[in-house]
């Protein structure tokens, strides 16, 4: 068997986007890979027939980054034009989106429509009305009103040549990591009539949405976001559009429930939200119905349900469908501890669960009953699978030449219960060339979120740290997702209680395996793990090296340069820096940077506007002003995804670094 290298990333294929044909003869998704001699990643569409599930490639031209069916053998996505007017427009700032049809019969791809928007397709409601999303530039569109021609193109070079030089901020927040600058800007929903070139905007102009349900079976879109002039609220309204009435009702106001996800089920709305009661802003969502024209609100199901895919992976690329209805049933993705699980909801209330691999399902769609998933079970890399008499059937080999010729350490699951009685589930991978007579360096790897979770998939930079001689072990604890909401619950008491869990699991990890050299640990994480990497070098010294990524230093900093800053603090740390800047600054974990010993490694990206790179400079220049040994790397045109999807010469830069650090205080024999 092959040992897992780092530039082994370039090899994976990543599924989304999976969607049914409206008869069910066919199901289309896009195949994502990255390609180092374009930097970046070719997405193309492929298609999976029902009759003998065969599956083959319908594009090669490796821009294909959405979908919707046109018809039971057509498609329709947008790309990059070839037309040189379509062109011309992109390249003097025109909101364009070019629109094509491949057929699935064969043939080249032909030139369907083209709207004044930067769309994209979500569905169908009529033989030639379509369905759009798109964001919308509040200030241009003001000021290109009513010019035309010669005075518009020099208006919107005007406008180009301001934006070059500088930036106004009047809203907040002002951008969005993934998106850049987006004050003044709104996500909108359209209608696109084909035939007569109408485009509707369904939204009002200050509108932004945040999700859309199309259902074209009832003639309804059902649709989720908020109103704002200056700042926006993370608690959202739902509106219902009925196609044959063209009318708009609202169902739920804005203000009351953070939404997670809505849609039409029978004759009513159903929606994942919380009112934020006991547990704020962490609060577990829970399922509700109600009429499309506003009322009282009903429990759906009885439990809350960790809605989506929360196991976290680095081998992963797009998304897709969540959350579903079709007929008198729900389908939904749910996190449950260290996996996730696909279920299904009667109107009734009544649950069955269709799939829970041991491992993850990370995107569906289901036509008459019948079910695709896309799912990373088994240590494998993602696959496409059926649900056929109950049992999950694996209809792809897309990554099965990798799987089955490398070798995959797999994990070893480690659980044990906290002083507070909580049980803590976690993992242990061995090197790959494990000897039990041999000692070993180790490295503590601390998930995103904290509403996140690790489970038994497949994870690149943890199995090359295996193949590269080290222990590799990760837990989920207090505060992460997939259980109780009494065990997610941490407001308020960042680095306290997880950071106790981690600890007890580093100490039972080392109990269990005497392999592992207690005084070769590193630790590493990202995000939250960032945060929590950062709080353990100013709490403990038995790590002998950590590599802090994306990480938060400072939450009186974070508060008003993050795109959740303000949000975060109320819902995570309990208070504003108005309200109480002390209780702020004590979880902050530059409050005990003078207190470090640990060599550090710092990886942030230039435009990271989650956790904004000024988090990775404090804690920077706070150890290195102590003379701890420490390094930063600050990528340029990356953001907060950069470990997940940023291009592939800088992800493979980015574990370089890490593990040469590591191996610099843990492995140096590898150096």
């Amino acid at each position: 068997m092959k040992a897992i290298q780092l530039e082994d990333l370039l090899s994976y294929n990543s599924i989304s986007d999976l969607s049914w044909s409206p008869e069910g003869s066919h199901a289309a998704f896009i195949l994502h890979k990255a390609d180092i001699a374009i930097n970046g990643y070719r997405s193309d569409l492929w298609v999976y027939e029902a009759c003998d599930h065969s599956l083959r490639q319908l594009t090669w031209s490796g821009d294909v980054h959405s979908f919707i069916w046109d018809n039971e053998d057509e498609l329709i996505f947008p790309s990059n034009s070839r037309d040189e007017d379509d062109l011309a427009k992109q390249a003097s700032g025109e909101e364009w989106t070019a629109f094509y049809r491949l057929s699935l019969k064969g043939g080249c791809a032909e030139s369907a429509f083209d709207v004044g928007l930067k769309a994209v397709p979500l569905g169908k409601l009529d033989t030639h009305v379509y369905v759009l999303r798109a964001r919308k530039d509040l200030i241009q569109e003001e000021r290109l009103r009513g010019l035309c021609d010669t005075d518009r193109k020099a208006e919107l070079e005007r406008l180009r040549e301001e934006r070059s030089r500088f930036s106004i901020f009047d809203e907040a927040p002002f951008w969005f990591n993934g998106l850049g600058l987006i004050n003044k800007t709104r996500v909108g929903l359209f209608l696109y009539n084909s035939s007569t070139g109408e485009l509707r905007q369904l939204t009002e102009r200050l509108f932004d949405m945040e999700g859309v349900s199309v259902s074209p079976e009832y003639g309804k879109i059902v649709y989720h976001g908020r109103v704002f002039d200056t700042v926006s609220d993370y608690r959202t309204g739902i509106w219902v559009y009925d196609y044959k009435t063209g009318k708009t009702s609202c169902a739920v106001p804005q203000g009351v429930y953070r939404m997670r996800q809505a849609g039409w089920l029978k004759d009513r709305v159903v929606f994942a939200g919380t009112a934020m009661g006991e547990y704020s802003y962490s609060q577990t969502p829970a399922l509700f119905t109600v009429a499309p024209d506003g009322g009282q609100v009903s429990r759906l199901y009885t439990e809350s349900l960790s809605i989506g895919n929360p196991v976290a992976s680095d081998v992963r690329y797009g998304s897709g469908t969540a959350f579903k209805t079709e007929g008198d049933s729900l389908y939904l993705i749910s996190g449950q501890e260290d996996m996730s699980r696909l279920l299904c909801i009667s109107s009734a209330g009544s649950m069955t669960v269709l799939a829970e691999p041991y491992g993850s399902v990370d995107l569906f769609d289901v036509k008459d009953g019948r079910v695709l998933y896309v799912g990373m079970s088994d240590m494998e890399l993602q696959e496409l699978y059926s649900i056929e008499n109950g049992k999950s059937v694996k209809r792809s080999g897309l990554n099965g030449e990798y799987t089955s010729s490398h070798a995959v350490s797999r994990p070893e699951e480690l659980r044990f219960t906290d002083p507070d009685g909580f049980e803590i589930h976690g993992f242990v991978i061995k090197p790959c060339d494990y000897d039990p007579k041999k000692t070993y360096p180790a490295i503590l790897d601390i998930h995103g979120g904290p509403r996140l979770s690790y489970g038994p998939v497949y994870y690149h930079e943890m199995q090359y740290w295996a193949a590269h001689g080290y222990f590799v072990f990760y837990a989920n604890p207090r505060g992460s997702d997939g259980r109780s909401d009494e065990f997610a619950y941490i407001r308020g008491k960042y680095g306290t209680v997880e950071f106790n869990n981690l600890m007890q699991f580093t100490d039972e990890v080392l109990k269990h395996y005497p392999q592992i050299d207690p005084a070769r640990l590193g630790v590493a994480g990202g995000s939250y793990g960032g945060f929590m990497t950062n709080w353990i070098i100013g709490h403990t010294d038995r790590f002998a090296a950590a590599a802090s990524q994306r990480s938060i230093s400072n939450f009186v900093t974070m508060e008003g340069t993050s795109d959740c800053g303000r949000t975060f603090l109320l819902g995570h740390i309990g208070a504003t820096t108005e309200e109480d800047v002390e209780k702020v600054w004590s979880q902050s974990p530059l409050n005990s940077a003078h207190l470090c010993t640990t060599p550090t490694l710092f990886i942030h990206a230039k435009e990271d506007y989650r956790c904004w790179y000024v988090e990775a400079f404090q804690m920077f220049t706070a150890l290195r002003s102590r003379g701890i040994d420490s390094r930063l790397c600050l990528f340029n045109g990356e953001n907060h995804e950069l470990s997940r999807s940023g291009k592939p010469v800088n992800r493979i830069k980015r574990l370089k670094e890490i593990t040469a650090w590591m191996d610099k205080y843990l492995h140096p024999e590898n150096r």
